[in-house]
């Protein structure tokens, strides 16, 4: 086992601890709850035209239950469900599109679940085509799709390809066959690499993986086995998500028993060894949780200090304006989050009375904006320089004294250090910076809101 660089006790200071992961600031319990439609359509009027746009796309169904799963998601155990849903959908994205027309490039869409997987190839190309038909969609735009390789085939493949889709999100969270058993998501390694070989051959050769790290029955020894033949796959992004077990908010994990679960100190070892791996094989860390080869977009968006992070978590888009569509989806204006409907009966009946289906929602400050920038900062490059904020938004230059005095601790343990008012985390394990981020939280201190531990 690889040796901890920090001691126990400068460890007590962050690890297992809460806190958000902060792909928004505020963070999504902060929402408020019943938003106003009507405030989020007048927002949406007034995107400058000629603005670039992204567009999220929320598929919220599954084929099985994964019990480690924290995403807005049912099982569809008939595909009438999702038949049910699409023409709802479509009915958003029209709305949504009439009020902004085609006065907006496109930069970025990203399809996200649940499994859009689980769409058949002509319903897939059905919901492509009207989003080509509503919206001015850039020639060179990123096209994304979350995948999981159980339901991927050719002519979904094929689908995807017309559809101008570029990049693709293979969910694999473990290779090994008991952590597999565990959390009721078995897939053998051999369907992963045949999806990569099929995806690349068909054109699509930007592919991420995703792994989680602190999965039942999941030790240092068996996540270096999935490391190995992940690496080996070679793709050009990974993730290794921290497991967030939180079932007072996702039942299905109760389904997990806590003793099966690696401790704090063992899920801080997979990950250190993990992260040893990924490096020496040629990947740059991204973030708290990603890692990506030179060529990729996200290593050269470090480079040019453009990585942005947002409800997909780590990414190059620099567009403003994130628009939501679907159930649960969230967006986001440039002073505005939005979170639609989660539930489906209500996400229907609003559009059956022509409303959106808006759900919770909160208006963006200029505090808001300027901690965000401080948090963004610190997620995305484990830095911030204090000063530079303060005067860009003409604070004093005491004005965030407070935070330095909180911070004081981790300055003792060497988990960050401060030169002048620049924050630089020194500490190995890159999760910490979650603690040091919720120090500028303004919203978090309450004990209102339950997170996941920083692990």
């Amino acid at each position: 086992m690889r040796q901890n660089s920090e001691g126990s006790g400068v460890q007590d200071l962050w690890l297992g601890k809460s806190a958000p992961r902060y792909t928004s600031y505020p963070a999504a319990p902060y929402f408020k709850p019943d938003f106003p439609a009507e405030q989020y359509l007048q927002r949406l009027k007034n995107i400058v035209a000629g603005e670039p746009i992204s567009l999220y796309l929320h598929i919220p169904f599954c084929e099985k239950l994964c019990w480690f799963c924290g995403c807005n998601t049912s099982i569809a155990h008939h595909y009438d469900q999702v038949a049910k849903y699409l023409p709802y959908l479509y009915k958003e994205i029209n709305m949504v599109a009439e009020i902004i027309g085609k006065n907006n490039p496109v930069g970025h869409i990203h399809f996200g679940g649940g499994s859009p997987t689980i769409l058949t190839p002509q319903d897939f190309d059905a919901l492509n085509e009207l989003i080509r038909s509503k919206f001015n969609i850039a020639q060179d735009a990123k096209i994304a799709i979350e995948i999981d390789p159980r339901t991927l085939t050719p002519e979904k493949i094929a689908s995807y390809v017309a559809s101008g889709i570029n990049r693709a999100s293979l969910g694999v969270q473990d290779f090994d066959l008991n952590v597999q058993n565990a959390i009721n998501r078995v897939q053998p390694y051999e369907l992963v690499a045949r999806s990569c070989d099929d995806l690349r051959n068909a054109g699509i050769e930007a592919i991420n993986i995703d792994l989680i790290y602190g999965l039942p029955m999941q030790t240092e020894a068996t996540f270096s086995e999935t490391l190995q033949k992940a690496i080996g796959l070679s793709p050009s992004r990974m993730a290794l998500f921290s497991y967030a077990h939180v079932p007072w908010a996702k039942k299905q994990q109760l389904v997990i028993e806590e003793p099966v679960l690696p401790s704090d100190q063992e899920k801080l070892a997979i990950y250190s060894t993990a992260d040893a791996m990924l490096k020496n094989s040629g990947y740059s860390a991204i973030g708290i949780d990603h890692y990506a080869k030179d060529d990729d977009a996200l290593t050269i968006a470090v480079k040019n200090k453009t990585l942005k992070r947002n409800f997909q978590g780590y990414t190059d888009d620099y567009i403003d304006s994130l628009i939501g569509l679907g159930i649960s989806s969230i967006g986001k204006l440039p002073d505005l989050y939005i979170q639609n409907r989660v539930n489906s009966k209500e996400y229907f009946e609003a559009l059956d009375n022509d409303i959106l289906p808006t759900g919770k929602g909160i208006v963006i400050s200029e505090e808001d904006v300027m901690r965000k920038e401080i948090i963004d900062s610190l997620m995305c490059y484990m830095e911030v320089d204090l000063q530079i904020i303060a005067d860009k938004y003409a604070r004093g230059d005491d004005y965030f004294a407070p935070e330095l005095e909180s911070l004081r601790p981790y300055i003792e343990g060497g988990i960050i250090a401060i030169d002048g008012q620049k924050i630089r985390l020194t500490s190995e394990y890159r999760m910490a910076v979650r603690s040091i981020c919720a120090v500028f939280d303004q919203y978090s201190p309450d004990g209102q809101a339950r997170y996941s531990k920083v692990s």
